[in-house]
């Protein structure tokens, strides 16, 4: 009573000024005894080796609502699926962390009323894999009030610490990547008919560039024999030579030529290859007795031989390695013959900054340095133990040109981002658009999963997570949404400021994080 009448005693504004303080100091006590709650359930540096939590492995069960309450501590120590979960009134769920991944799948998550969820803790970050998947279509199930469908929430009291690794976020190149991975880029070529006799590349060991094509009828041009003799005299040696026979070539193949071949790239075969034989040889011209690789094969009158491959790896003098591939056969009596120029053992890429905690089975993306941003490219990483501290191995070949240089004083240097996390939330999508998800602009389902964090929670932080297929085309469904929440740091109660640190956010369906009424949150390190 007496605070009401001095209240009343005032101005309107201050009035109001008296109530909003009132409302905030009443705010922050509630988060402190809620945060002597949790302190109490998951006490320690790591929440997941607190003695009182009880091993939980509840197995698969769509159906299932799940309510985590009071007095409940649980240690999720094995993948489940729920219908729904929610943590509420003191309880907790820790994740296990553990060798074996662990998945949680639910249409939705809510944590409210005093409830917690744990992956980590910001001294003690979670080291193995641990994914949360939001799964359910727009067209099914009831909305849930203030959140609607496939979500992980957090609400009045609510906490939720996600704390996973922290590797380099982002870097750029520091040596430009070719289409192909080489500066001339990788070459294919095939032929199935028209290319009878014996077809020749000329391949630049230094610079793996294609610079002479030809072919000689040999079968059945008697004068094709001394042109190919006057090509190969034009060639220097240390060149590589791929050869493969189109149809056949032996006909009119004079043995002044094959003798040449002999002693040019130490053919073991040419004396000896007959009629519609396939033969191919990759070689260095004028090099020993072992730099040549070849095969052969006798023809089968069925009209199926098989195909002879014929294949040596070289480096560029950038030390990039390439693969020289010859091949020729017959396949159902139609003649096959053809070359490859490509990397081999993976590209290695030069990075600005040391990436040691990248690791092998990662996946990055290196962004387009063209105008069009479709050019941008996914890659997983490979094991690499010749790689330095700032390269890394990829398992594909770049189909676009990514600059990796400063061009007149201007950076153009591409972002290599890292997509991968140890904490994974993720969106679980149908195979094409559906119902009335905008199908009128998209091909693809675009209902994917959705964080949302109301007023008066109690903790947030998420540190090291990954977040992919997120996000919906509905307003106020993001992949992250803080939804008019005020204060979200000392100003605001809050012990520790909630912050939003090293996360990955990719491939989803809306913007990215949503910051709405809300103050003094903190987001860093961030890769979209």
């Amino acid at each position: 009573a007496s605070f009401i009448f001095r209240v009343e005693q005032r101005t309107p504004a201050q009035q109001v000024r008296i109530l909003r303080a009132w409302s905030r100091a009443a705010g922050r006590a509630r988060r402190a005894a809620l945060n002597r709650r949790v302190r109490l359930c998951v006490a320690g540096p790591c929440p997941e080796r607190a003695p009182h939590l009880t091993p939980w492995r509840p197995g698969h069960d769509g159906s299932r609502l799940v309510v985590i309450g009071r007095g409940e501590a649980l240690r999720l120590e094995s993948s489940a699926t729920f219908h729904s979960l929610r943590i509420q009134d003191g309880g907790a769920l820790v994740f296990a962390d553990q060798q074996q991944p662990i998945v949680l799948r639910a249409r939705y998550i809510l944590i409210q009323d005093g409830g917690a969820l744990h992956i980590g803790s910001p001294r003690c970050p979670f080291r193995s894999r641990a994914t949360i998947s939001l799964y359910g279509k727009a067209t099914e199930g009831q909305e849930v009030e203030n959140y609607g469908k496939k979500f992980l929430g957090v609400d009045r009291g609510g906490t939720l610490e996600l704390h996973g690794r922290k590797p380099l976020s982002w870097t750029l190149l520091d040596q430009t990547l070719y289409a192909g991975g080489l500066l001339y880029g990788s070459y294919q070529s095939e032929k199935r008919w028209s290319s009878r006799g014996l077809n020749i590349r000329i391949v630049d060991a230094d610079t793996a560039q294609v610079v002479a094509a030809a072919r000689f009828d040999t079968h059945l041009l008697a004068d094709e024999s001394r042109r190919l003799r006057e090509f190969l005299a034009t060639q220097a040696p240390g060149k590589v030579v791929a050869a493969a026979v189109g149809d056949s070539a032996a006909k009119s193949l004079t043995l002044e030529t094959r003798l040449l071949l002999k002693e040019l790239l130490h053919s073991k075969h040419i004396l000896h290859l007959g009629y519609r034989q396939p033969w191919a040889l990759v070689g260095i011209l004028g090099g020993g007795q072992f730099s040549t690789t070849e095969e052969r094969k006798q023809y089968q009158g069925t009209g199926t031989t098989g195909i002879a491959i014929a294949g040596r790896d070289f480096q560029t003098y950038e030390g990039i390695n390439f693969q020289v591939t010859a091949f020729s056969g017959w396949v159902k009596g139609i003649p096959h013959n053809g070359f490859r120029v490509e990397v081999s053992k993976g590209i290695i890429l030069n990075l600005v900054d040391e990436v040691t905690s990248w690791l092998p089975g990662d996946r990055i993306v290196i962004a387009s340095t063209d105008y069009s941003m479709h050019q941008a490219e996914e890659f997983n990483l490979l094991p690499c133990s010749e790689c330095k501290s700032n390269q890394v191995k990829i398992d594909g070949s770049p189909l676009y040109l990514h600059i990796g240089e400063v061009v007149d004083g201007i950076d153009m240097r591409a972002e290599v981002g890292l997509l991968t996390r140890n904490i994974l939330i993720q969106g679980e999508m149908e195979d094409s658009c559906y119902g009335q998800n905008q199908c009128q602009f998209f091909s693809y389902d675009t209902f994917g999963g959705q964080i949302k964090i109301q007023r008066n929670f109690t903790s947030v932080h998420m540190a090291g997570v990954e977040l992919k297929n997120m996000g919906q085309q509905i307003l106020g469904s993001y992949p992250i949404h803080f939804h008019m929440t005020g204060d979200v740091d000392e100003k605001g109660g809050y012990e520790s400021p909630t912050y939003l640190d090293n996360l990955a956010i990719h491939h989803c369906f809306s913007r990215c994080v949503a910051i709405h009424g809300t103050h003094g949150l903190l987001v860093r390190d961030k890769f979209y």
